[in-house]
């Protein structure tokens, strides 16, 4: 039977904390200067967004130290870098990034990952971790805009993200209203649920609403 963890609320908050520590702001400013830019990513910005995420990789994972984690769509590697200085050997692909790296941050599209990128690390991921790349919201929008969807092959990527992750690795996916896939497809291509949706409700400190989304954790099994 697959066990369900229920999202750890207190360690949700000390996430919090932690990701609005100074020298965590001082990764987020770093890159607001060296990409020139003005507009979004605040100082806070890991403490809003990514504190659901750091939640789920700490109380499945553990020590992250020498776990090996790919973020889809990290656009800045904010919080790679912040997993990076916790220990974790960490890589991204991001199909428009602001900031490339040689092998570790790559840009490429999550539904046309390179065959040797697949080659190279097949079964090696402790995790995947996504956050906005596969929103339902914007999938809705891009339809009502173009027609089309805009993710053409969705079992395809789900398929290559199951190659990636090593036996018992996790996937974890927060996105604005939940994501693109459907539960038969993650079921079809061997996935199990082992956290069922949470809707996260992001206020600042002034307790100011600024959004939700919801996330959820599969794992591949070990076999």
């Amino acid at each position: 039977m697959t066990q369900l963890y229920t999202f750890d609320e207190e360690l949700y908050k000390q996430c919090k904390k932690e990701l609005s520590k100074r020298w965590v702001e001082e990764i987020i400013l770093g890159y607001r200067t060296r990409c020139k830019i003005t507009k979004g990513y605040g100082p806070e910005f890991l403490s809003y967004y990514y504190s659901p995420i750091l939640t789920v990789l700490k109380q499945i994972l553990g020590n992250l130290e020498n776990k090996y984690i790919l973020e889809i769509g990290y656009r800045m590697p904010i919080f790679l870098d912040y997993l990076e200085k916790q220990g974790a050997v960490v890589y991204g692909i991001d199909i428009e990034p602001y900031v490339e790296n040689g092998r570790n941050l790559l840009k490429m599209s999550v539904e046309d990952i390179d065959k040797e990128f697949l080659k190279e690390h097949n079964n090696q991921f402790h995790a995947i971790i996504e956050r906005i790349t596969l929103s339902r919201q914007y999938d809705e929008e891009y339809f009502l805009e173009t027609g089309e969807h805009r993710f053409k092959n969705k079992e395809k990527i789900l398929l290559d993200l199951y190659k990636l992750l090593r036996p018992n690795g996790i996937l974890v996916l927060q996105d604005d209203r939940g994501m693109i896939f459907s539960e038969a497809q993650f079921v079809k291509i061997g996935f199990r649920k082992i956290m069922k949706e949470i809707p996260i409700i992001f206020r600042d400190r002034n307790g100011n609403y600024l959004g939700w989304n919801v996330l959820v954790t599969y794992q591949k099994p070990a076999r």
